[in-house]
C-alpha cells in the first residue's frame, strides 16, 4: 500500500458516500484528518470501501454498507493517526486500479491484528 497522490472528493455512489479521485478536489494526504473531520461534521457518513481501520478489536461492521457519522465519531476518540492511502482493486473485467482509501492506524500492532474494512 502506498500514499494515494493527487486530490479526492466525496461523491455518492450506489447511495453510499464514497472518496473517489477528483482533479478538482479540495483534499489530499496533506488534509486527511480535516477531510475526516468535514465528513463526521456534514453527517453523511462513510462507505465501508472508503475507510480501513487499523486497530486490535474489530468494529461491527455495518449491514447497509455505510459507517454512520455516529461509528465515525467512535473511531476518532482515540485520536488515530489519518491517512489517505491508495489501495489496490479489482474490476468485474479483472483489471486492477488504485482506489483512495482513509487509513485509520491506531499505533503499532502485529499484522494479525489489523483489519482492513474495504
Amino acid at each position: 500500500m502506498a500514499t494515494f497522490e493527487g486530490t479526492v472528493s466525496l461523491k455518492p455512489v450506489n447511495s453510499a458516500p464514497t472518496i473517489a479521485r477528483d482533479n478538482a478536489g479540495n483534499w489530499s494526504n496533506d488534509n486527511a484528518a480535516e477531510f475526516l473531520a468535514a465528513i463526521i461534521e456534514k453527517g453523511c457518513g462513510l462507505s465501508t470501501w472508503s475507510l480501513w481501520v487499523n486497530r486490535p478489536d474489530k468494529p461491527n461492521f455495518p449491514k447497509s454498507g455505510v459507517w454512520k457519522t455516529k461509528d465515525l465519531q467512535g473511531f476518532m476518540e482515540a485520536k488515530p493517526s489519518v491517512k489517505l492511502e491508495a489501495v489496490r482493486r479489482r474490476t468485474k473485467a479483472g483489471q486492477t486500479f488504485y482506489a483512495p482509501v482513509l487509513k485509520l492506524d491506531y499505533g503499532n500492532q502485529s499484522q494479525s491484528n489489523t483489519n482492513k474494512l474495504l
